[in-house]
């Protein structure tokens, strides 16, 4: 009821109505700006400037005074925001504005540690009045300096219509009158709002804005509360430098790393802050240190405020894909700005009145008069700082799932998260092995791998429902386990789990513990996971660069040693296949001119030096199995050349959730055993591969069918094991040992990664 009353949807929904209307003065971003700047910097200070004390006019006061901010902060922000989309038009122009814009609050944000240090904490009231008057006389000038700047859109655009030019109404049949053209706001509005991608992002940033707003309102008392005076004592040097790191840190880090968010995009950015706020909030939540909770607020205010700006572009980018996906002539982005106004301005009003009612349960409303801290309250504040990024990363994450790339963020997180206790019982076994024999810790170790390798098809069978259909010498395959190099076509990051599919089929008991892969060497970075494949036998090799062949022949004699049956998967092509990467496959059909061979149109062209090297080092081989993936999504309206990731595979749309798999089985005696015959002979299987993916493209069928309704692995195997993870996830809620014990691992990653570095594992 409080947001209720003090949001101004009445102006929000004028807005909406007539910013981008034909023929409104409003239609110029700047007029807007110069129009409304007075209104806004009066109402400003209208809200430092209390009526009464203790009366019903101090709750009056504070509402009208809400109102009429926000109102104009609505507007001025509206077309700032439309300002922004239309001028750059560009992603590089976009990021390169982005950071200007974080410059100029760079130089804005030293007014708080300032307020802080002049007002004593606001002690002195009276000092922190006179700041905000300062303030708003210059960002008064500010706001005239950009009203007077030339209108943002062409004087035709802004005179008559977004969507036609002004011959365009005189000349019938022309083209822009065949254009579906939004003579209503409303039509418009119906348009963004059947757009999945528009739902997500209002979602999301409803949720950060009200995670912003608590991390800005409660950042001063989180730190009375939980840290020590003598650390950092009120109105000190020191607390006024943590303050300002903590304004500062992320528009520096955004000014920065101008060139990785134009390399990366808006919106990987925005996913890897969310998940590095989640995975800090579980951290830190076991820890009491006051020098590591201010680490933690560090790091949240990174990851907080270093993603704010973000959302600008991002929703710009939007509406530019509306404007082609409709064909309008220009982007309506003050709709689109005003209708996310209208649904995230709530937060800024809703995130603190929620926090001070938790918190009012441990003391808060007596701290506030009193200044006397008790233990109830330092806990509950302790508690709301750091489960709030865990909380509502998790619920921007979910908000997400409407976007289809990021549906399985669950069965992601379950498969992450399980590396944690598994590299630590894969160290315990590591530690024990000095005093019991090989044979024993082979046989935990084979344990617990294939206990993951269940996780994982878990996952990637009974979750996702796909249905597999099998084709070609599956028989042979299936009869008992062996010893097998794998070669399959490399189109996604689920290839490697369609190769456990395979092993956990062979032999009644299945191979996948048998499995390990060829993989690229920047793997080795990451954390837990690269250093237990490296032990686990899996092979790093450098795709680019100088290639060493010393590290991958040590990795072939110790696999060879192992005395047990083993699949080597490698990807010939040494990148995946994707109609996204066209450098990879106009590089490829090059290469094919070049040597006088035919095109390849599905697949790349092989390389044979891993390949080679396995087959002349590896005496215990059986078996060369030729393996060919084809994922019915391939085969959707505009989908061919676009196989699904990770993240659709496992919680896509139903619609073409099959998986066709061709083997041909070669024993490794008849393969070629000269560099240049297997050269040749590869080439020849990829002709081969890139003729049955045309048929498959085709009819949705390979030859030699064997099962073309296989069932998926028993649940009674992976579900056990499912259960002992998600259990070890558990467990450090409420063991401290296994939580302390969880710590050092995931502290230990940057050892390990420098034990490999030693190694010499790539």
């Amino acid at each position: 009821m409080w947001a209720i009353l003090t949001q101004p949807y009445a102006g929000a929904a004028i807005f909406i109505s007539i910013q981008d209307k034909p023929g409104s003065w409003l239609n110029s971003r700047t007029r807007v700006i110069r129009t409304f700047a007075p209104f806004m910097v009066t109402s400003f200070v209208f809200m430092w400037v209390p009526w009464s004390e203790g009366s019903s006019l101090e709750g009056i006061h504070l509402i009208v005074s809400l109102f009429l901010y926000d109102a104009f902060f609505s507007a001025l922000g509206v077309s700032w925001s439309a300002l922004f989309a239309d001028s750059t038009k560009e992603p590089g122009l976009r990021v390169s504005a982005m950071k200007y814009s974080q410059i100029s609050i760079l130089a804005s944000v030293n007014i708080i540690a300032v307020t802080e240090k002049l007002s004593h904490s606001l002690e002195i009231f009276w000092a922190f009045q006179l700041i905000t008057v300062a303030v708003a006389f210059i960002a008064l000038f500010c706001f005239m300096v950009a009203g007077s700047l030339r209108p943002s859109l062409p004087y035709n655009v802004e005179k008559d219509s977004l969507l036609m030019a002004d011959n365009d109404f005189d000349v019938p049949g022309s083209p822009a009158l065949k254009k579906k053209e939004v003579g209503s706001m409303w039509v418009a509005m119906k348009e963004i709002f059947r757009e999945k991608d528009f739902i997500a992002i209002i979602a999301t940033n409803f949720i950060h804005t009200a995670r912003s707003v608590a991390h800005m309102n409660f950042a001063s008392t989180a730190t009375e509360l939980l840290i020590p005076q003598s650390i950092l004592a009120k109105g000190s040097l020191r607390l006024s430098l943590f303050y300002g790191v903590l304004t500062l840190g992320p528009q520096i880090l955004l000014i920065l790393n101008e060139r990785v968010v134009a390399k990366n995009g808006a919106y990987r950015i925005l996913m890897m802050s969310y998940a590095v706020s989640a995975l800090s909030g579980i951290v830190f939540f076991f820890i009491d240190s006051p020098y590591l909770v201010m680490v933690f607020m560090l790091i949240d205010s990174i990851t907080v405020h270093s993603a704010a700006p973000l959302f600008n572009i991002v929703i710009s980018d939007f509406i530019d894909d509306d404007a082609k996906r409709h064909s309008r002539r220009s982007g309506l982005s003050s709709l689109v700005f005003s209708l996310n106004a209208l649904f995230v301005k709530p937060a800024q009003s809703v995130a603190p009145v929620l926090v001070v009612y938790i918190l009012n349960n441990y003391g808060y409303s007596d701290y506030i008069t009193s200044k006397q801290p008790s233990t109830e309250l330092a806990s509950a504040m302790r508690t709301v700082l750091l489960t709030t990024p865990i909380i509502l990363g998790t619920m921007i994450l979910s908000a997400l799932v409407l976007v289809d790339e990021i549906r399985a963020t669950v069965p992601c997180c379950l498969l992450s998260f399980s590396m944690v206790p598994y590299a630590t019982a894969s160290l315990g076994i590591g530690a024990v092995s000095w005093v019991v024999p090989r044979k024993v810790t082979q046989v935990l170790d084979n344990t617990l791998y294939r206990a993951y390798m269940r996780l994982c098809l878990f996952v990637f069978e009974n979750i996702s429902g796909v249905q597999l259909k099998l084709y070609g010498d599956f028989q042979q395959m299936m009869r008992e386990p062996e010893s097998a190099l794998v070669l399959a076509n490399h189109q996604s990051d689920v290839d490697w789990a369609v190769a456990v599919m395979l092993a956990e089929r062979q032999g009644p008991h299945g191979n996948e513990a048998g499995f390990r892969v060829m993989v690229k060497h920047v793997i080795h970075f990451v954390p837990l996971f690269g250093w237990y494949i490296f032990q686990r036998g899996y092979i790093y090799v450098r795709r680019y660069g100088e290639f060493l062949s010393s590290p991958v022949l040590k990795q072939l004699a110790w696999l060879d040693s192992l005395n047990e049956k083993f699949w080597l998967l490698i990807f010939p092509e040494g990148t995946r296949f994707s109609y996204k990467r066209k450098e990879n496959i106009l590089a490829s059909r090059e290469f094919c001119h070049r040597k006088g061979i035919p095109e390849l149109k599905n697949v790349l062209c092989p390389r044979v030096g891993g390949l080679f090297m396995a087959l002349e080092r590896l005496e215990t081989l059986d078996a060369v199995y030729d393996v060919t993936i084809g994922y019915g999504q391939t085969r959707l309206p505009k989908r061919r050349g676009l196989a699904p990731n990770m993240f659709e595979f496992c919680c896509g749309g139903p619609a073409g959730r099959t998986l066709s798999i061709h083997l041909k089985r070669y024993p490794a005696k008849e393969m070629p055993k000269s560099r240049k015959e297997l050269q040749e002979w590869t080439l020849k299987a990829y002709e081969e591969k890139d003729k049955l993916l045309d048929r498959f493209h085709g009819t949705g069928e390979f030859p030699d069918p064997v099962s073309l309704s296989e069932p998926s692995v028993s649940i009674f195997r992976t579900v056990p094991p499912t259960i002992c993870f998600v259990a070890a996830l558990v467990a450090p809620l409420y063991v401290p040992a296994v939580r302390k014990a969880y710590l050092y691992t995931v502290a230990s990653f940057p050892l390990l990664i420098l034990w490999l570095e030693i190694k010499k594992c790539a």
